[in-house]
């Protein structure tokens, strides 16, 4: 095969049109987890307010809340995967074995929120979110709330350990209070979902275990209460194999934020007549570009349940 503009023109748009297919293919996990923003900024600034004041009756004048502010920083961080392509490979049409890569490509690349996701998720206990306490920690309070936690001691990891944490990790949930000390998720909103609104994500190790609990009809002759009551994640980048989460996933809020700078984007260098890379190596390159950053949200949606 002649390697000249028009072969390699045809060339990036076959791989393109790979990268772009497998792209809107791919489910990653972080839109269940994480709320998009839209960033055009080297890094971005995130003014978190107290919870609007509740209903109350107007009897004389109205009363004027003051909201409770907070303030905190997202900074974007530019990604990158590149292979090469040998010309001799072009030249004597063994491109076949290419395509694959691409679509691989564009899957890390899909996927690349959720590694950043896990990352985040992980260092929980000792990276500081917006109230300045670490994300998963025993003691935040703020306004009335009161002081709470979001890291709890488990049971164990037997099922019947797992069925008593699960519950107890949901009634944090459910429990916790907004500055003003009001329940931070409204029951109601339960009542009214379609589909279950907690997520455990869970490490490898227990896998199986909570696979059972979100489908078995019947465990150890008692029947499971915990059938379809839960979606379930399993996180093969968790390092802790006993240690797990349960989410709030059911509002417009969530647990964590992606802030956006730049979606993947399918780029090349394959001019054959002034690249040094092709002129010294022989090689063309293309590769994946994309920016931005994957941070806590709301600490209140998102509980650890520790096993030592």
């Amino acid at each position: 095969m002649m390697v000249n503009g028009s072969t390699l023109i045809a060339i990036q748009q076959s791989f393109n049109a790979l990268f772009q297919r497998s792209l809107m293919e791919t489910t990653p996990l972080w839109p269940l987890l994480a709320m998009e923003i839209t960033s055009t900024h080297l890094a971005e600034i995130h003014q978190w307010l107290g919870r609007v004041p509740q209903m109350r009756e107007w009897i004389d004048v109205k009363v004027i809340n003051p909201l409770l502010g907070f303030q905190f920083i997202i900074t974007n961080k530019d990604y990158e995967s590149t292979i090469a392509v040998d010309r001799t490979h072009i030249e004597v049409d063994m491109l076949g074995m290419y395509p694959p890569r691409i679509e691989e490509m564009s899957v890390r690349a899909a996927m690349h929120p959720d590694k950043l996701l896990s990352t985040a998720r992980s260092a929980g206990e000792t990276t500081k979110c917006y109230d300045e306490q670490f994300f998963y920690d025993t003691d935040h309070a703020e306004g009335s709330s009161g002081a709470q936690s979001n890291e709890l001691t488990g049971s164990g990891v037997a099922l019947a350990d797992l069925t008593t944490d699960f519950y107890a990790a949901r009634a944090a949930l459910m429990n916790f209070k907004d500055d003003q000390g009001e329940p931070f998720i409204e029951p109601g909103v339960l009542m009214a979902a379609t589909a279950p609104q907690f997520l455990v994500t869970t490490p490898t190790a227990l896998w199986g275990l909570f696979d059972q609990l979100s489908k078995a009809d019947v465990i150890a002759q008692t029947t499971n209460t915990l059938k379809q009551n839960f979606r379930l994640a399993v996180d093969s980048r968790l390092t802790d194999a006993n240690d797990w989460y349960l989410d709030y996933v059911g509002g417009i809020v969530k647990p964590f934020i992606k802030q956006t700078r730049k979606n993947p984007v399918f780029v090349s260098l394959t001019d054959p007549n002034s690249s040094e890379r092709v002129f010294m190596q022989k090689q063309f390159l293309y590769g994946v570009e994309s920016a931005g950053a994957v941070d806590y949200a709301l600490w209140q949606y998102s509980v650890k349940t520790k096993n030592t």
